[in-house]
């Protein structure tokens, strides 16, 4: 319900999801009208990544409180 109410929010946003503490998508996806501009696996990877960056931040949470989100924004290609 989330992640279907943050793509609403603007047409240009193709991809709202939760991920789990392992890095697996648990929740949300891409826009309907978008196509997927990965295969599988990569999608596999760039959520292993936010976790990893998430974990790290973790680090900072002493000095500025708890991290609650993360976002990334692209340029178009």
């Amino acid at each position: 319900m989330l992640c279907k109410k943050v793509k609403e929010i603007d047409s240009k946003i193709r991809f709202a999801g939760v991920i789990n503490e392992r890095g697996r998508l648990v929740a949300g996806g891409i826009q309907d009208e978008s196509s997927n501009l990965v295969d599988a696996k990569t999608d596999e990877l760039i959520f292993v990544e936010v976790d990893l960056r998430i974990r790290m931040r973790k680090d900072f949470d002493p000095y500025f409180g708890k991290m609650q989100y993360t976002t990334t924004k692209r340029n178009a290609m």
